[in-house]
């Protein structure tokens, strides 16, 4: 397929300079950025130019094939702490099914496409989803997956052992055979603790949430209520029209980093931007473990009970 001379440039410039932003390619070509971005689509469909799944800033990363390796290496640094101890795992790992990850560590890899392959697999009528490090080529891929759907076979292959080359010259001696007698064992009592039932957020910390979403101007389209937590689906009114958003209420003294990492994650799964309603100021380590792992996808709003 023919390209234009601006498309030229660009490829031209992709292949010295490497991995690139739409700003690049507006300085390149001195047209606006957004003029930049249709040509490096247009490269796109006609199959000169791949695009990240991670962004550097706001603006994903357009390259050439070939130069996946200088994509990782410029992504790497933004990727976040729980980001980066997900992939050092599955790099241990190599291949992963769903029972060798935690659910945190699922949703993240699956959208780290540049550093892990999400795939879906069909054998023996079977059907899952594993996840792969960017390192393991296809041969190892293909070993490591039979491994871990099919271990017992596995075993059996490895012991080569022939039966019949093992030749017995005399009979085994009959061995004495010992009766044990088990011990009578003392009849334990068992006593059962009655489950007590999930604490609930208090009416008036529901009621100061109600009342702030309203006064926002928020359309609340979904509510639940799971222990001492609330969980809402929203919709705010922007310059661009209405914004989605999940918004997590936790009536809790002091969150952990676990509380925040969970909301997180659970945003991330719904692909929503994330608002954290709280009755009480971060401490100091839940509020910077936040800002390093988060930064501006979670906004946290303190209600003062």
């Amino acid at each position: 397929m023919m390209l234009s001379e601006r498309e030229e440039k660009v490829v031209g410039m992709l292949r010295v300079k490497g991995p690139s932003l739409p700003i690049d390619v507006s300085k390149l070509l001195g047209v606006e950025t957004m003029l930049a971005s249709a040509i490096l689509s247009s490269l796109i469909s006609k199959g000169y130019v791949k695009i990240s799944s991670k962004k550097v800033g706001a603006s994903p990363l357009y390259y050439l094939s070939g130069q996946e390796s200088r994509v990782r290496s410029i992504l790497y640094p933004e990727l976040s702490d729980l980001e980066k101890k997900a992939l050092e795992r599955l790099k241990t790992l190599k291949v992963a099914l769903k029972d060798d990850l935690f659910p945190q560590e699922r949703i993240l890899l699956s959208e780290m496409k540049d550093f892990v392959s999400y795939l879906q697999i069909k054998k023996d009528g079977r059907e899952f989803f594993c996840w792969k490090h960017y390192s393991v080529n296809e041969e190892e891929f293909n070993d490591l997956l039979n491994k871990k759907l099919f271990p017992k076979k596995q075993e059996q292959e490895s012991q080569n052992l022939n039966i019949e080359d093992i030749q017995q010259s005399t009979a085994p001696p009959k061995q004495k055979v010992l009766k044990v007698t088990q011990p009578k064992q003392k009849i334990q009592e068992i006593k059962l603790k009655r489950k007590q039932p999930s604490k609930k957020p208090n009416g008036e910390f529901s009621n100061n949430i109600s009342n702030y979403l309203e006064s926002i101007g928020a359309k609340i389209s979904e509510k639940k209520i799971s222990r001492n937590e609330l969980t809402y689906i929203i919709s705010l009114p922007s310059p661009a029209g209405e914004q989605t958003y999940i918004v997590k209420a936790k009536d809790k003294k002091n969150l952990s980093e676990n509380d925040l990492s969970k909301f997180y994650v659970e945003a991330l799964s719904k692909k929503m931007p994330l608002l954290l309603i709280v009755p009480n100021s971060l401490s100091k380590k839940a509020k910077d473990y936040s800002e390093k792992n988060f930064g501006n996808l979670l906004k946290i709003i303190v209600l003062k009970k």
